[in-house]
This record gives structure tokens, C-alpha cells and sequence, in this order.
């Protein structure tokens, strides 16, 4: 079973990112399709209720993390998902999509996956597949993104078949989960498996020229957070309140109105897709300000009631603009009670494994040394990420989250104390 478990881990963290990488079926005239790493996931939480059930009936102790906190905001939140559907226009499709990404993707990748993960006899069964991912997909984002070069058109995204419709997403997905592999190149692992760091740079150099090429602003400013929650290591400048919150609002400002400064239509393409698509969010809210105008409709009202841009079927750049319109400001604060629970309880995590005499204000950290500091980097990186992207829904979010609640989780996990870390 646990052999069974791991390779089902593996799939997973190999093939998060593969959103177009997926299995159809087609029975007389019901179709279905999912994506290999939601197949995965449910195949995971299937064998993990087995062997629940098996230590149930032998008597035997199954360890257990404890699940993501603030679960009453994210349950206030698929509440008003259901009351949605007293708005939506599209009823049935609105229940689809809440059974098919919050509801899964909290049971999949928030439940049975950091509960396999916080039990892994050593972390290394883990991040040494973090490490193949994010190796193999920054190689297909760099060979994507020169060839788009070469073709003169850099600027702008390529589709991969079977694998993505927008190749940026790759170095999106890439940047999320940057912390995990950026804390394998501190003196302490170095110092604990000197072999091991050497990957850990030709992965971290691959995936740095893989964003770098992507031209993905919302890849940049993620990394840019990511690499400042590291240096410089006595006090990260990234957790300095008036630092990070001014260089957020530099970046965003910057990722929306660049093209004005590099006359680049491309980016101006991408600026006005942005702009139609915030429109389209305040409309909705306008019209269902409570709990929004219905779970999972941000595409369908686009291209049923606001054709007033070229791209039909885009969803929300923003997890602001995505849950207000769709589950209104009741919804938002449900899914805002949910995010900052579960980042304040994996800082708590980090900070109760320190000294006792080294007890932190919130915004004067030490650098991180272990996966729990990393966990925590990766938090703040991952929701960075979802101000201006769509990854809300989506595992190339949840399966680096639930992997982080499972690493805050394992008895140990000092760089130099892990031996199979």
C-alpha cells in the first residue's frame, strides 16, 4: 500500500502543471474528461480512506495532520457557493464546478495529500520529485519560450498541446513553488548533502532562465517575492510591511500599465485583456453584490453578456476578481478567513520548531533553514501569485499548499537533521 501511495505522490507532483495533459471519455452520448494529476487525486483519496479504514479494523495508529485551519471560512465559503446557485444563470454548471474545484481540490490536495506527506518516512520522497518537476517543466518552458523567440514573437504565449493551452502558465506554476527548491540552496543543506545541492542548482538556474525567458509578469514578481524571503538571510527585506506592500503595488502597477512604457502591443494586448476582464468582475458584483452572480461563471458571463473583447473564455486574472464575482463579498471573506488561517498556522508551525529565546515579531523572521520556514515562504509566494493569476482553482495552487501543510507536519524537518531529506 505504501509503495501504491507514493507512486500515486509522485503523479501527482510530476503532472500538476500539465492542466491539458488528460483523460477523455466518451460513453454513448455523457463525455467526461480530467487531468491526470485530478485523477491522481482522487485515486489518492480512495487509497488513503483504504488504509484508514484497514488501521481502523487492525487497531493500528495512523498518524494524522492536523487538517488546513480555518475551515469554518472555507466552509462559509462553499456555503455561499450553493446559495450562488440561486443567482447563476447557468444552475447546473455552477454545481458542476463547485463539486469539481473546491469541494475536490480541498478533499484531494487539502486533506489526503499533506496527511501522505506528513508521514513519509523521509522528506526526500518529496522534494527530490519537486525538484524532477520543476526541472522538467522549466526545460519545456525554456525550449517554448525560444522558440518563440526565434519566431520573433517572444511577447507573446504558445500553446503546448497536450500539456497547456499558454506556455507562461508553466513558468506561473514554476514560481509558485520556488521556496521549496530555493531553501535546498542554503548552507544547511549544503552542508547535510553536498551532492544533492549541486541538482539543486542546475534546477533553481533552469527555473530562474525558464521565467526569465517566459516574459510572464506575474512569474517575475512572484520570483521576485520568492527571492526575497531569502536574501539577504539575516532579515528578509520581503517581510518588511512598508517594503513588501510598496513593491507590490510598484509591481502590479507596473505588470498592468508596462506596455505604455515599452510600446509593445503585445503587452498592450495583454494589458486591455486584463482591464475587460476586471470590468466584466465589477459588473457582476454590481449585479449580486452579496453572494455574487454564480460559482464558476466568470467565463460564461463573458461570453454570453460581455463581448466587448476579442478573447471569449478567459477566466479572472485575480482570486479578488474571481471569488467576489462569483460568490460575492460574503464569498470573499469565507475564502480570505480560510487563506490567512492557514498561513498564520504554518508561520506558527516555523516559529514554535525555533529556540525559545528566539521568539520573532511577525515582520523581523530569521531566514529559513528548514522545509517548515520554506513552507511558509511558499505560502506567501503561492498567494503573491494569486492576485494576477488564475490559479485559484487549480492544482498548480493546491498541490504545493496541501505539500506545504504536510511538510509544516513531520516531526522533523531540519535540513541537516533529515537524513533522507
Amino acid at each position: 500500500m505504501n509503495r501504491v501511495i507514493i507512486g500515486i505522490l509522485c503523479v501527482i507532483v510530476l503532472t500538476q502543471s500539465l492542466i491539458d495533459l488528460e483523460l477523455d471519455v466518451q460513453l454513448g452520448g455523457w463525455y467526461a474528461n480530467a487531468p491526470i494529476v485530478d485523477i491522481a487525486g482522487l485515486l489518492l483519496c480512495v487509497v488513503v480512506c483504504i488504509d484508514l479504514y484497514r488501521s481502523h479494523k487492525a487497531q493500528v495508529h495512523y498518524p494524522q495532520s492536523p487538517p488546513l485551519p480555518g475551515r469554518n471560512g472555507y466552509l462559509m465559503f462553499l456555503a455561499v457557493c450553493l446559495i450562488s446557485l440561486t443567482t447563476s444563470f447557468v444552475p447546473g454548471e455552477s454545481l458542476h464546478f463547485i463539486a469539481r474545484k473546491p469541494v475536490f481540490l480541498f478533499v484531494a490536495y487539502g486533506w489526503a495529500l499533506p496527511l501522505i506527506v506528513s508521514r513519509l518516512p523521509g522528506s526526500a520522497l518529496v522534494t527530490k520529485p519537486l525538484m524532477v518537476w520543476m526541472g522538467a517543466t522549466s526545460s519545456l518552458s525554456i525550449l517554448t519560450s525560444a522558440s518563440r523567440w526565434m519566431a520573433g514573437g517572444g511577447l507573446w504565449f504558445a500553446s503546448i498541446s497536450g500539456i497547456t493551452p499558454n506556455h507562461k502558465s508553466l513558468a506561473v506554476s514554476i514560481a509558485g513553488a520556488l521556496p521549496l527548491i530555493l531553501v535546498l540552496l542554503t548552507k544547511e543543506y549544503r552542508k547535510a548533502h553536498p551532492s544533492r545541492f549541486k541538482w539543486g542548482v542546475l534546477v533553481t538556474s533552469l527555473a530562474l532562465l525558464a521565467i526569465v525567458l517566459s516574459f510572464s509578469k506575474t512569474a517575475w514578481i512572484t520570483t521576485a517575492v520568492a527571492i526575497g524571503l531569502f536574501v539577504p538571510r539575516k532579515r528578509p527585506w520581503s517581510l518588511r510591511p512598508m517594503w513588501l506592500a510598496t513593491g507590490l503595488v510598484m509591481a502590479m502597477a507596473l505588470a498592468y500599465y508596462a506596455p505604455l512604457l515599452s510600446g509593445s502591443r503585445t503587452m498592450l494586448d495583454a494589458a486591455r485583456s486584463r482591464h475587460s476582464l476586471n470590468r466584466r468582475a465589477e459588473m457582476m458584483v454590481r449585479e449580486h453584490p452579496l453572494v455574487g452572480y454564480g460559482a464558476g461563471t466568470n467565463t460564461v458571463y463573458e461570453m454570453v453578456t460581455f463581448p466587448h473583447y476579442r478573447v471569449n473564455g478567459i477566466d479572472a486574472h485575480g482570486v479578488v476578481q474571481k471569488v467576489v464575482s462569483e460568490t460575492g463579498i460574503v464569498g470573499l471573506v469565507g475564502f480570505g478567513w480560510f487563506s490567512m488561517a492557514t498561513g498564520a498556522a504554518l508561520r506558527r508551525r516555523w516559529t514554535s520548531r525555533l529556540e525559545p529565546n528566539a521568539t520573532p515579531g511577525w515582520f523581523d523572521l530569521p531566514a529559513p533553514h528548514d522545509l517548515t520556514s520554506a513552507a511558509t515562504a511558499t505560502w506567501i509566494t503561492l498567494h503573491v501569485n494569486l492576485l494576477l493569476s488564475t490559479e485559484t482553482f487549480s492544482p498548480t495552487h493546491w498541490v504545493p499548499l496541501g505539500i506545504c501543510w504536510g511538510l509544516a507536519h513531520r516531526p522533523s524537518n531540519e535540513l541537516s537533521g533529515d537524513r533522507t531529506s
